[in-house]
């Protein structure tokens, strides 16, 4: 509730409008005056949800179109119009999406009427701020720039920036230079590693309470990471208005409900019946004076087994598309049944105006009809 509720609302006044909003609100001891403040703290991040939805799609896309991350393993983004009080998250996006260090840019204010940009200058001052992996740390790399900034700070996995226009290509170029000398020792780690594998029979109260004598949690100090494989994902429950999903996992005598924060449901891809693998942070859920445990899942990929055959389905799929025959034609030929059960489902779904879906969403929808 505080951490993917109240914090965002409080976090996006300063961000987009005015902190002490969030301020008044912590002191005021007038009821009425608090509703209006916490309604405007929601209006406000509304707003902030939007302008950052707009602006991560502007980035996916220009990343699409231009970046080269066979030489470019950093990627540095630039715009005019990009709100500095919001590029900070949406780097952090960009980054957990493609697992490279992340800086974006916003020469915002240097604009015409009506939003029109203006005559660029290269004196135009930038306000970046980026977000980094494991193996290299960002404001190290800063400093190997620091001739092109006017200003820098931060720490290992996230910092801010300043810079002037004409700087700009330059400093691309001396940052991604940086970064493939560590690239080039094998320091960057752009995947998610587990501290140690767990087994259900690891899973305890004691285990979690344990964890927490750990704290507190920071760059050099992470929250320890495990990772349970084979387990059967039970159900999948959309929550927060679909904007996260919760997992029911099962594996032998353990069965536990795992939080994919920020993760909607059809952007995972899992469904009841799947068998995965997941890398989460053991952690305690406390409602109504009821404490159980949770997994908070850091990702999520079918186990090997069931990867594996789907593999090897789609690659004889596309054998026999291209003029092979299989050994057991009924394993890939459909039936005048089977056409009419896709052309149903895919009627209903348009009807309820799902009008995009994956193939495993599809074959999830199928076997649901069947069972």
């Amino acid at each position: 509730m505080i951490g993917y509720t109240i914090a965002p609302r409080i976090n996006a006044a300063g961000r987009i409008s005015d902190a002490s909003i969030a301020v008044e609100l912590f002191l005021t001891k007038d009821r009425v005056r608090a509703n209006e403040l916490a309604n405007k703290l929601c209006d406000i991040n509304r707003e902030r949800q939007i302008e950052e939805n707009k602006i991560a799609e502007e980035a996916y896309a220009k990343i699409t179109a231009e970046h080269d991350f066979e030489h470019n393993p950093v990627i540095v983004l630039d715009d005019e119009k990009w709100h500095h009080g919001i590029i900070g998250i949406v780097s952090s996006r960009v980054t957990e999406k493609f697992g490279y260090p992340s800086i974006l840019i916003s020469f915002e204010g240097n604009t015409g009427e009506e939003g029109e940009t203006s005559k660029k200058s290269e004196s135009d001052i930038g306000k970046g701020s980026g977000r980094g992996v494991k193996g290299m740390n960002l404001v190290e790399a800063l400093t190997e720039c620091d001739d092109l900034l006017e200003k820098y700070g931060g720490h290992e996995l996230a910092a801010g920036l300043t810079l002037k226009r004409g700087k700009l290509e330059e400093f691309k170029k001396r940052i991604n230079d940086y970064a493939r000398t560590k690239i080039g020792s094998g320091e960057i780690v752009t995947s998610l590693e587990a501290d140690c594998e767990l087994l259900p029979e690891n899973i305890t109260m004691r285990q979690a309470n344990e964890l927490y004598g750990l704290e507190p949690y920071g760059v050099s100090n992470p929250v320890p990471s495990f990772v349970m494989y084979n387990m059967l994902v039970t159900d999948v429950v959309p929550v927060g208005a679909s904007r996260h999903t919760k997992l029911l996992l099962r594996k032998k005598e353990l069965s536990i409900v795992a939080m994919c924060f920020c993760v909607e449901a059809s952007k995972l891809d899992i469904f009841p019946g799947d068998n995965v693998d997941v890398l989460f942070n053991l952690d305690i859920n406390e409602f109504q004076n009821i404490k159980s445990l949770q997994f908070i899942v850091r990702d999520v990929r079918l186990a090997e087994k069931q990867l594996n055959e789907e593999i090897r389905q789609h690659e004889l799929y596309e054998y026999v598309k291209n003029g092979g025959t299989a050994e057991n034609p009924l394993e890939v030929v459909p039936t005048r049944d089977d056409f009419a059960l896709v052309y149903n489902i895919i009627k209903r779904e348009l009807r309820l105006d799902h009008e995009i879906f994956s193939v495993r969403a599809l074959l999830n929808l199928i076997n649901g009809v069947n069972a």
